[in-house]
């Protein structure tokens, strides 16, 4: 038995916004500063919670990437 063929990548035929882990990570980063930026300005706790959010996502990107980076070498 045989299984169906997934549809071609993309399914939407939307492309995806980054090429690899490295571009996302560095525009989440961009965020983040500028996040940090608007807080010191406003001094808006709105600001600071984003912040911290985002400092978590990269995070989680970052353990991916290492991930990634290790099955690579073995």
């Amino acid at each position: 038995m045989t299984t169906a063929l997934l549809p071609p990548y993309p399914p939407t035929g939307v492309a995806p916004t980054y090429d690899c882990i490295e571009d996302l990570i560095d525009a989440i980063w961009d965020a983040t500063m500028d996040l940090e930026q608007k807080f010191y300005q406003t001094n808006d706790e709105v600001y600071i919670k984003k912040f911290r959010m985002n400092i978590l996502i990269i995070q989680y990107w970052d353990d991916i990437h290492l991930r990634i980076m290790e099955e690579e070498q073995r």
